[in-house]
């Protein structure tokens, strides 16, 4: 769309100054729909990212202000994580009109009231989504699935269908299963399907479209309406479709390490340089980085929804370093004689005006 406004613009000799102001959205749409950041993707973004750091727009200026994001320091991370999130919960749970009047708005004081009502909906997305989670986790357990040879389907009347698309890809992340997570309603029955790397979950879903009523999506995602009745010949049909495609079984999940590395490497250096890398998101992945022989420093803590927050030292060094919801594995890091290696990111973090180097644990 962008670059056929710019044709326009060029052709009818109209300021493309005025077209590039709206570079904050463009690189708001480009990584919140997390297509690769690569090419003239990758530039638009960066820019655009640089535009969104002054906007001028008011709403998504009141969306930065009440979701604590910090304007200037705006990145494709915090699009992906904190601002994306929120611009979807209205349309996920009620209506995405809100998030239209939000972005359209020129009213600071309407911005900011839409903003906090879209800021107490992404709340409720959350808590909702946790619940899906969960009890999908206590069926696929009661279930004594095999991993590693089938995929995940489940279906629940408790289950809003506004949420189970997040709840599969959170299912995907730790099990590594191609997932269908079905919300029960009615007459017709709303999915959600989220794949792995190696395995096109469109081209499988379309392999059962005759006992299907509706479906659509790419290789990664689909979305899909099913008759409660046949669900189960569903789950039947794509698990043999599964061990088609992966004889050898569903494949291990891993982590790419780009580097090991010392923590002396890590100063300002390093942040310079990796934002030059940047922007990050699909096809431009965020490095990863290894350190061995590492010891925690004070007992780790619980922030926010389940992340683990706690220090680590080489014995000249300290960093701060959290693990996004791990906060499962508090028991396993406290301070004690053995060693540790951990894969993180790097980033800058700012709290109350002072920027700090701090570890993003990956593994």
């Amino acid at each position: 769309m962008f670059t056929l406004l710019q044709a326009l613009y060029i052709n009818t000799s109209m300021n493309l100054n005025d077209l590039y102001e709206e570079l904050d959205l463009v690189a708001l749409g480009t990584a919140a729909d997390v297509v690769p950041l690569i090419d003239e993707n990758r530039i638009l973004t960066k820019f655009g990212i640089k535009r969104m750091r002054e906007t001028g727009n008011t709403g998504l200026a009141a969306l930065m202000e009440v979701s604590g994001s910090v304007k200037g320091n705006v990145n494709s991370n915090n699009i992906i994580h904190i601002l994306a999130p929120r611009l979807n919960a209205p349309g996920r749970l009620s209506s995405a009109s809100k998030t239209v009047d939000l972005l359209t708005s020129n009213n600071w004081l309407k911005a900011l009231k839409i903003a906090d009502e879209i800021e107490k909906e992404n709340a409720t997305r959350r808590h909702m989504n946790d619940q899906v989670f969960v009890e999908a986790e206590a069926m696929l357990h009661s279930a004594n699935m095999e991993f590693g040879a089938e995929g995940v389907v489940l279906a629940s009347q408790n289950w809003h269908q506004g949420v189970i698309g997040i709840a599969a890809s959170r299912i995907v992340e730790k099990y590594n299963s191609p997932t269908i997570l079905i919300s029960l309603e009615n007459d017709i029955d709303k999915g959600s399907a989220r794949s792995i790397k190696g395995f096109d979950i469109c081209s499988a879903i379309s392999e059962c479209e005759n006992i299907l009523e509706n479906y659509g999506g790419h290789k990664y995602a689909v979305g899909l309406t099913i008759k409660a009745n046949k669900i189960d010949t569903l789950k039947e049909r794509f698990n043999e479709i599964i061990k088609r495609e992966l004889p050898s079984g569903i494949p291990k999940s891993f982590i790419k390490i780009d580097a090991e590395i010392d923590l002396s490497c890590l100063n300002d250096d390093m942040i310079r340089f990796l934002d030059k890398l940047s922007p990050y998101g699909e096809s431009n992945p965020i490095p990863v980085f290894l350190t061995r022989n590492l010891h925690v420093v004070n007992d780790s803590r619980i922030v926010g929804n389940n992340h683990l927050k706690f220090k680590v030292t080489d014995g000249y060094r300290f960093f701060d370093a959290i693990g996004f919801n791990m906060g499962n594995y508090k028991d396993k890091v406290r301070p004690n004689n053995s060693p540790i290696e951990i894969l993180y990111n790097v980033e800058e973090n700012e709290w109350r005006g002072r920027k700090n180097i701090q570890l993003v644990i990956k593994a």
